[in-house]
């Protein structure tokens, strides 16, 4: 994403990605996530929080899939190494832990978070109470 690309509130605008998904979903689910800190991997180029469609690949969606994108480095070697190696196995933990502590505080900044029904994959799904800060 391109640093010089900004919107209304001076943060980076979404991507064409993130555009293609529910606006006012993907603005809180940035707002939660920056103001914990933690990387959106469309800012970063690699490691973050990943926003996703996930559905039919035309019209719109009602939910963002949240991922957390490991190093590239990290998935490499756990790719290449025998079967439940201890690169795999950080790996694992890594996205288990992330989606956990994605999951709680999401809901904690007032979004509603559950499991796609199909997928299984961690999706937002609507807004249930105010912003953190305004």
């Amino acid at each position: 994403m391109s640093g010089d690309t900004r919107s209304r509130n001076g943060q980076p605008a979404p991507t064409s990605d993130e555009r293609q998904l529910p606006a006012h979903l993907v603005e809180r689910v940035r707002q939660a996530v920056r103001l914990v800190g933690l990387p959106l991997a469309a800012e970063t180029g690699g490691v973050g929080v990943c926003l996703e469609r996930e559905g039919p690949g035309e019209g719109p969606v009602d939910h963002v899939v949240i991922r957390w994108r490991t190093s590239a480095e990290l998935w490499a070697t756990a790719e290449d190494e025998r079967p439940d190696g201890p690169a795999e196995k950080l790996r694992n933990t890594t996205l288990t832990a992330m989606e956990d502590a994605l999951s709680e505080l999401l809901a904690a900044g007032g979004l509603v978070v559950a499991k796609h029904p199909f997928t299984r994959s961690l999706a937002v799904w609507g807004i249930e109470g105010p912003p953190p800060v305004e």
